[in-house]
């Protein structure tokens, strides 16, 4: 369900207008008055999936660049430079001219659970409107009895300009079904069910980069998780340390498309 809100300025300007009449014109030209709209399809994800706010600037002259404040446990990242787009549409010899253009920001959180975006001032053509505060609820997607990861090799100690091996083991349970000729989908299959694009992988980028660039797969082997037969996947990166403090691997979040059925 698209949930689409308009702000509405927070003090009304009265407006004059003037109708000119001139018997060699035969096309009226109008613009829609300037507004914005919050376009917000959901309030509810799960940590890792971010959640996309659009800010709609519609006929606006000049505007300030909005500014999404801070917010402690949410990551709020601005997509850059805003899309643009003009329409016109004549009917009846009337012409019609709306220019939109569209800031993005994805919201995610670092862990489960509700958050409120506090509210925000935008301010366009000399007008002052407000976004109200908006809760967001974040679930779990973690499932240790599909994937669990773990790092191996971070050194309690190290001086700086050290370079440290350590490697990314990725534990994924094989999909069975009785349909599929080895009763599993094989460690090459699996590999593919790994959202790779949309996942964070932190200091194994360069590595990850590296296997979509060739189509490859990473070292694969078996593992026993409960009794049962996983796939292990080892990404191994090279890390030089470059600067003091405790190593930062905070920013690895692998994301894993499980299938339900074979169609």
């Amino acid at each position: 369900m698209m949930l689409t809100e308009n702000l509405s300025p927070r003090q009304s300007i009265k407006q004059s207008w003037w109708v000119v009449a001139s018997t060699l014109a035969c096309l009226v030209t109008s613009v829609t008055a300037g507004t914005i709209k919050v376009d917000l399809p959901t309030r509810s994800s799960w940590v890792g999936s971010p959640i996309p706010l659009n800010l709609i600037f519609e006929n606006v002259s000049t505007h300030d660049q909005p500014q999404i404040p801070d917010t402690q446990g949410l990551r709020i990242q601005s997509m850059g430079t805003p899309s643009s787009m003009k329409s016109v549409q004549i009917i009846n010899g009337r012409r019609t001219e709306q220019a939109t253009l569209t800031y993005q920001f994805m919201i995610d959180a670092d862990e489960p659970g509700t958050y409120e975006l506090p509210a925000v001032e935008l301010v366009a053509d000399g007008k002052y409107y407000t976004l109200d505060p908006v809760q967001f609820t974040f679930e779990s997607a973690a499932d240790a009895s599909l994937m669990q990861v773990d790092i191996h090799g971070v050194k309690s100690h190290a001086w700086l300009g050290d370079v440290m091996p350590i490697t990314l083991k990725i534990l994924v349970k094989p999909y069975a079904d009785t349909q599929l000729p080895d009763g599993a989908l094989s460690a090459a299959d699996m590999w593919r069910m790994l959202d790779v694009a949309n996942s964070r992988w932190g200091p194994f980028q360069p590595a990850v980069s590296e296997l979509l660039e060739t189509g490859g797969v990473p070292g694969v082997t078996i593992a026993t998780v409960e009794g049962q037969r996983w796939y292990a996947y080892g990404i191994k990166q090279n890390v030089r340390l470059l600067k003091s403090g405790e190593f930062d691997l905070s920013d690895v979040l692998i994301r894993l498309n499980y299938p339900q059925e074979i169609g």
